[in-house]
C-alpha cells in the first residue's frame, strides 16, 4: 500500500524537493526508522549533499549537510550496495556530535539512474538497531523506483531553470532578438514562431512578430534576392548567416541587421526547430563606413605625400645638376 501510494504521488508531482520528501517519508514508514535524509551527488563537484531530511537534530543536520566526493561516506555510497549496520560499526570514524545524536541502527539504499549512482536514502533510528528483514525489500524497492523519478525531476528542474534564464534574456534583449521557429507539418518550407524576443518589433519594425512571413518584408530591394536564395538553401544546410539592410518603417534611413540561425532535426532527419538570433548592427556598419572613409582619406594623403617626396627628390637632383653645371 505504501509503495502504491508513493508511485501514484510521484507520477503527479513536478517538484524535485517535494518528490524527495515523499520518498523519504515512505522509506521511514516502511522501515520503522524515525529519522533520515536523502543525499544527492552534485553534478559539478561530485560532493554528496543532504537535500531533504526528517527527524534529525539541527547539530546533526549541520554535520551531515555535505560530504566531499573523496570522503569515506561518499565512496561508500558510490559502491552502489545497501548497507545495514549499527552507527558505531560504520567503516569510518564517528564524531562526538554524531554520538550525541543517540543514533543506533543505520541503513543506506543507493539511488540509481541508468545504472549510475546519483545519491542514496540514509535512515537511522534512536530506538531500533536495525530494519527488520521483512521491511528491507520494501525499503530497497522504494529506492529503486525513486532513482529514475528523481532523475526525471532533476532534469525537469534544470529545464525550468534554463527556460527561466532564457525568458529573462529574451525580455531584456535590446539590440538583439532570440527566436525559435517550428517547421510546419503541412507545408515543407513553412515556419511557425514558437517564441521571439519582444525587441524584434524595434529591430525589424514588424507589427506582429508571431507571423514569421512578415519578418523580412521590409528587406532592402538590393538584398532581397540574395537573402531569399540563402533562406531556401538553409533548408538543406540547416545554417543561415546573412547581413542585410531593411527599410525600417519607423526610421528615416535603412538599418542593418545580422541574422544567424541553426536548424534542429528529428531522429529521422526531418527539420523540427530553427533557433536563431537577429542583431541590429547599424551602429557597427556606420562605424565601419566612417573608418573606411578615414582609411581612404589616409591613403589619399599617403599618395600625395609620396608624390611630394618624389617631386622634392627631382628638384634636389636638378639643383645638384645645376651646381655641377655652374662649376
Amino acid at each position: 500500500d505504501i509503495q502504491r501510494a508513493l508511485s501514484v504521488s510521484l507520477a503527479e508531482i513536478d517538484n524535485l524537493k517535494e518528490g524527495l520528501k515523499l520518498c523519504l517519508e515512505a522509506s521511514m514508514q516502511i522501515s520503522g526508522m524515525n529519522c533520515g535524509g536523502i543525499f544527492l551527488f552534485d553534478n559539478s563537484t561530485g560532493d554528496l549533499i543532504l537535500t531533504v531530511h526528517n527527524g534529525l537534530r539541527a547539530n546533526i543536520v549541520k554535520i551531515l549537510s555535505k560530504f566531499e566526493n573523496t570522503s569515506e561516506t561518499a565512496l561508500l555510497v558510490k559502491r552502489g550496495a545497501p548497507v545495514y549496520t549499527l552507527v558505531e560499526k560504520l567503516p569510518f570514524p564517528i564524531t562526538q556530535h554524531q554520538k550525541n545524536g543517540r543514533l543506533r541502527g543505520f541503513a543506506v539504499a543507493p539511488l540509481f539512474s541508468k545504472k549510475r549512482v546519483i545519491g542514496c536514502i540514509a535512515l537511522s533510528s534512536t530506538m531500533l538497531d536495525e530494519i527488520p528483514l521483512s521491511s528491507r525489500i520494501g525499503f530497497e524497492t522504494i529506492s529503486a523506483q525513486a532513482g529514475n523519478v528523481i532523475a526525471r525531476l532533476q532534469a525537469k528542474k534544470q529545464l525550468q531553470e534554463s527556460e527561466k534564464h532564457l525568458r529573462s534574456l529574451m525580455q531584456r534583449a535590446e539590440h538583439f532578438a532570440i527566436y525559435r521557429l517550428a517547421a510546419s507539418s503541412s507545408a515543407p518550407h513553412k515556419l511557425e514562431v514558437v517564441f521571439v524576443s519582444p525587441s524584434i518589433k524595434e529591430i525589424m519594425g514588424v507589427s506582429d512578430p508571431m507571423k514569421f512571413e512578415t519578418w523580412f518584408e521590409n528587406i532592402h530591394e538590393n538584398d532581397r534576392e540574395r537573402v531569399s536564395k540563402a533562406n531556401s538553401k538553409a533548408f538543406q544546410t540547416l545554417n543561415f548567416d546573412e547581413v542585410m539592410r531593411i527599410n525600417h518603417p519607423h526610421k528615416n534611413t535603412p538599418c542593418w541587421i545580422h541574422a544567424i540561425s541553426l536548424g534542429l532535426t528529428t531522429e529521422n532527419g526531418r527539420l523540427r526547430y530553427i533557433n536563431g538570433i537577429i542583431s541590429d548592427i547599424t551602429e557597427l556598419k556606420h562605424a565601419e563606413e566612417v573608418l573606411s572613409e578615414k582609411e581612404i582619406a589616409l591613403q589619399a594623403k599617403t599618395i600625395k605625400l609620396e608624390e611630394t617626396n618624389t617631386a622634392m627628390k627631382v628638384l634636389l637632383h636638378k639643383r645638384d645638376e645645376d651646381k655641377t653645371f655652374m662649376q
